[in-house]
């Protein structure tokens, strides 16, 4: 997998938090090659999502951007984006 074209967006971003996966430990590579600090990686997607939201705040915004197909964890993309806009909707009530 060849993760450089998301180098320049993740260099920019405030924080990068990762989501344990299958290409978890390419990515740690890769983002040690090019000096990029991150939080994680989380076990569960709902760990994952709640310290994102924990520190974000009025104005802040928080990119959700699968970087790599996650079935070990999901059934699929669907399954995946059900999980998420469930787990948001319980953070905001």
């Amino acid at each position: 997998m060849d993760f450089g074209s998301l180098l320049a967006s993740i260099q920019r971003a405030e924080r990068v938090i990762l989501l344990r996966g299958s290409a978890t430990e390419k990515m740690r590579a890769v983002f040690g090659r090019h000096a990029i600090e991150y939080e994680g990686p989380f076990g569960t997607f709902e760990e994952t999502v709640h310290h994102s939201a924990r520190d974000a705040g009025p104005g802040n915004s928080v990119l959700f951007s699968p970087g790599c197909a996650s079935f070990e964890l999901f059934l699929n993309e669907f399954d995946r984006n059900r999980t998420f806009y469930r787990l948001v909707a319980e953070l905001v009530g």
